[in-house]
C-alpha cells in the first residue's frame, strides 16, 4: 500500500514538500483510513523524514485539518470555473460537470469521503461541518448573484444540494454491490437519486 503512494508521489517534483505531505496523507487516508494511517507512514510515502511531517503540521490533527482544507480547495476552484451566466438549470448542470471532472482528476477524494463520512467508526463530523457551511455560503452567492432562486429556506437547499451531489457517490459501492448480488450482472447499476421531503 505504502510503496505505490511512494511511486505515486514520487514524480510530484514541483511540489513542496508541505504539499507532498498533504497529498500522500490524502491518499493514504482515503486507502486506509486517518485512524490506520501513521505519521511515520506518511511521511515515507512522501519521501520526507518524520521530523519534518511534524515540523509542517505539528500531529495528525494538524495533517487531518491541512488534507480537510485542501478537499475544499480543490471543491472551490472547480465551482468557481463555472461561470454564473446562463439559467439556474444550465449553472447547475455546469457546476455538476467540473465538481464530477475534479473527481476524476483527484482520485482519492470520493474513497477519503467515503471513509470519511459514511463509516461511522470514523466519521468525521469537522469536515462534515466544513462541507455544510461550504455549500450554504456557495447557495447564498449564487442566490446573490440572481442564479439559484429557491421557495425553500437556504439551509434546506444547502442540505438538498450536499445529499444530491454526495449521496449517490457515497452510496455507490454498496449499490453495486447490492445489484452485482441481485441479478448476477457486472454491468452498471440503476442511477440512485437523493430528494428532501418537507423542510
Amino acid at each position: 500500500m505504502v510503496s505505490d503512494t511512494t511511486s505515486r508521489w514520487a514524480v510530484d517534483g514541483d511540489l513542496t514538500a508541505k504539499a507532498r505531505i498533504r497529498n500522500a496523507a490524502f491518499a493514504l487516508h482515503a486507502a486506509q483510513g486517518d485512524a490506520n494511517t501513521t505519521l511515520r507512514e506518511v511521511a515515507q510515502a512522501a519521501g520526507v523524514t518524520h521530523g519534518l511531517v511534524v515540523h509542517h503540521f505539528s500531529n495528525k490533527d494538524g495533517l487531518r485539518r491541512a488534507v480537510q482544507q485542501h478537499m475544499l480547495e480543490l471543491l472551490r476552484q472547480a465551482l468557481d470555473d463555472v461561470p454564473k451566466e446562463g439559467g439556474a438549470a444550465e449553472i447547475g448542470r455546469a457546476r455538476d460537470a467540473s465538481v464530477a471532472r475534479m473527481y476524476a482528476a483527484h482520485p482519492s477524494y470520493l474513497p477519503y469521503l467515503r471513509r470519511a463520512l459514511v463509516d461511522p467508526a470514523q466519521l468525521d463530523t469537522e469536515l462534515l461541518d466544513l462541507l455544510a457551511d461550504f455549500t450554504l455560503a456557495q447557495v447564498r452567492d449564487l442566490r446573490g448573484a440572481g442564479v439559484a432562486t429557491s421557495e425553500a429556506p437556504e439551509q434546506v437547499q444547502a442540505l438538498a444540494i450536499v445529499l444530491r451531489e454526495l449521496g449517490p457517490r457515497l452510496l455507490e459501492p454498496i449499490v453495486g454491490r447490492l445489484w452485482t448480488h441481485l441479478t448476477g450482472s457486472t454491468g452498471p447499476a440503476p442511477e440512485v437519486e437523493i430528494r428532501l421531503r418537507g423542510g
